[in-house]
């Protein structure tokens, strides 16, 4: 199996205030690129310095700071015996969490995906935290049974909520369990789902297509007031004549698509796209 790579580079696709632009941690794996921030911005000529072998204090504290970094990052991935980003990251960013709080270990895992830029992510569990918390506070390990997890499930229900939505937080909540016993912060012998135990529901996707009548209404929609919603319609009616190609795709597409009276494209590949 390969192992990932991590190296520093200046990222010089954006600059940021006074031409200068972001360091970051690299990591590849299997081909997929992540890039972690360091806090550090330097512009061009400050970046050629950290390499000299004598630089001025400020850029060889940077350089001392930067190349701790990456002794980490080739540690943690040295000590994992099937790497993964979401272990990687877990290790790079970890925060202790006090034993039995459930609560903390949300907060430092939500914080995680907001260091490593996964910021819907982030968005998703604080969702779940919430929920788990307006159901029941405060929060402990040990507190998560079976029977409070299908409790929990009847009380969402009774509110409002979707099975979808039960079980978005729930995967959430399994996460943060599994990433809990792999850091060694509680037992094993806490986790309360699995066969015999509580099994996440699936909420139904019931696909329902437009009549024509509506998708001629689309079609023949005007607004003189508001370009955007045009523009939104074109990309719409676009995507459905073109057998439902998404948005990402079409964002890929060249002139050199369109062959005479045809537009031909197949799916992209997302393998070698920056996350």
């Amino acid at each position: 199996m390969k192992s990932a790579t991590a190296a520093i580079i200046h990222d010089t696709r954006r600059a940021r205030k006074g031409e200068k632009y972001p360091i970051k941690l690299r990591i590849i794996f299997n081909r997929e690129v992540k890039y972690y921030p360091t806090n550090q911005n330097l512009t061009e000529k400050e970046y050629q310095k950290t390499f000299a072998e004598k630089p001025e204090k400020k850029i060889k504290e940077i350089r001392e700071d930067l190349f701790a970094l990456l002794s980490k990052a080739k540690g943690i991935i040295a000590k994992l015996p099937n790497f993964t980003f979401k272990s990687f990251e877990s290790n790079l960013y970890k925060i202790r969490t006090g034993e039995g709080d459930l609560t903390q270990a949300y907060n430092n895992y939500i914080g995680v995906l907001k260091v490593a830029g996964r910021i819907s992510t982030a968005v998703s569990y604080e969702c779940s935290l919430n929920s788990l918390k307006k159901f029941k506070t405060p929060l402990q390990f040990e507190e998560i049974t079976v029977v409070f997890l299908q409790e929990y499930e009847i009380w969402m229900l009774k509110n409002g909520n979707s099975l979808t939505s039960v079980g978005i937080y729930l995967r959430a909540l399994r996460s943060i369990y599994n990433e809990s016993i792999a850091n060694e912060t509680i037992p094993k012998e806490l986790y309360p789902f699995g066969k015999r135990k509580y099994q996440i529901p699936t909420g139904r996707n019931t696909k329902k297509a437009l009549p024509l009548s509506d998708i001629k209404k689309i079609y023949d929609y005007k607004s003189a007031l508001k370009r955007n919603l045009e523009k939104a319609r074109d990309f719409w009616l676009f995507s459905y004549l073109c057998n439902g190609i998404n948005m990402k795709d079409i964002a890929r597409l060249k002139y050199k698509n369109i062959e005479g009276d045809y537009l031909t494209f197949s799916t992209f590949a997302d393998k070698n796209v920056d996350k």
